[in-house]
């Protein structure tokens, strides 16, 4: 099974500091997204160590080994970034979302933390793989506000899960199959706040894969790009 694979990572229109990271390693089968935390001390750092621990991931033999690595790894981030933010304070610990793609063969494998997202496209279908932990995640499951209200609500950005953060980890994963015409897409919400899912699964049905993360980028600019925006978009052939 062959891929192709686009990546971006852009500061967008409004911040000063892009704290976003992201990672592409095709021989590892490997992609991930990292969006640090704006409110906490050096996002930047934190998103940067994560993608920095996983880029150290071998290859492995079956899906199953690889994912337990990728686990460890962030879970080895985790600790990392607690540590090294003692001196910080317990309010300023620096944290990074995650979600990361793991490929093998026909299989996949999503693991994440936090609302930066992945998503799949077969044919005409798009597919949200990951669901948020967020604050208005937890209102939308509780019945007590429709997704549409949540994009507006003034809490909207608010995580309740992130790697650095807690000295217990829960990452979640998803397995899914992976299969020829097959596009992944993994971004910060940069994009998802700027873009419906129905512009970027058009966008992604009619472009290669290095033009849609353009398209998607510049649409994400042309509306003003008010946080960092980063995307990684895998094809299978």
């Amino acid at each position: 099974m062959g891929v192709e694979a686009a990546a971006v990572s852009h500061v967008g229109k409004v911040r000063v500091v892009n704290e976003d990271a992201c990672l592409s390693r095709p021989q590892q089968g490997l992609w991930a997204v990292a969006d640090g935390m704006g409110g906490h001390a050096r996002g930047d750092l934190a998103s940067q160590a994560l993608i920095s621990a996983l880029s150290t991931l071998e290859p492995g033999k079956d899906l199953q080994t690889s994912c337990a690595s990728v686990k460890e790894l962030i879970h080895y981030a985790n600790s990392g970034l607690r540590n090294g933010s003692a001196e910080l304070g317990a309010d300023r610990q620096p944290g990074s979302t995650i979600v990361s793609l793991l490929l093998h063969a026909s299989e996949a494998v999503i693991l994440w933390a936090g609302d930066s997202r992945a998503y799949r496209l077969r044919d005409a279908h798009f597919e949200q793989l990951t669901r948020d932990h967020s604050y208005v995640q937890s209102l939308i499951d509780e019945g007590l506000l429709s997704a549409e209200e949540a994009e507006q609500h003034p809490m909207a950005s608010v995580i309740t899960r992130a790697v650095g953060i807690d000295e217990t980890l829960e990452l979640d994963s998803r397995h899914c199959s992976a299969l020829a015409g097959d596009r992944f897409l993994l971004c910060s919400d940069g994009l998802t706040r700027c873009c419906s899912d129905q512009e970027v699964a058009e966008i992604l049905s009619s472009h290669g894969v290095e033009d849609a993360v353009q398209a998607l980028l510049d649409l994400t600019l042309k509306r003003g790009a008010p946080d960092n925006v980063t995307m990684v978009l895998v094809r299978i052939n």
